[in-house]
């Protein structure tokens, strides 16, 4: 199954997934991957492409919030 603009749909629905299991304190990718395969019929190497590209935006949103929250050492990061 080729990647093409006809599945534009899965990003909203993969961030939707990413925020509740990142909320969860787990991964999104690990409800996203299964649920295209199973659910939506997707091939798995569709389906985790999906699920791992949009964990990017699940990843960050959780920096944002840590950072105005105060609560990451940066010093562990930058040394």
């Amino acid at each position: 199954m080729p990647v093409d603009a006809s599945l534009w749909w899965l990003f909203p629905v993969a961030i939707v997934i990413a925020a509740i299991a990142n909320g969860a304190g787990i991964g999104g990718a690990t409800f996203s991957s299964p649920l295209f395969v199973v659910v939506l019929g997707l091939e798995p190497s569709v389906a985790i492409g999906a699920a791992l590209a949009t964990e990017v935006f699940g990843f960050a949103s959780g920096v944002i919030a840590h950072a105005r929250a105060k609560t990451i050492d940066w010093r562990v990061y930058v040394s």
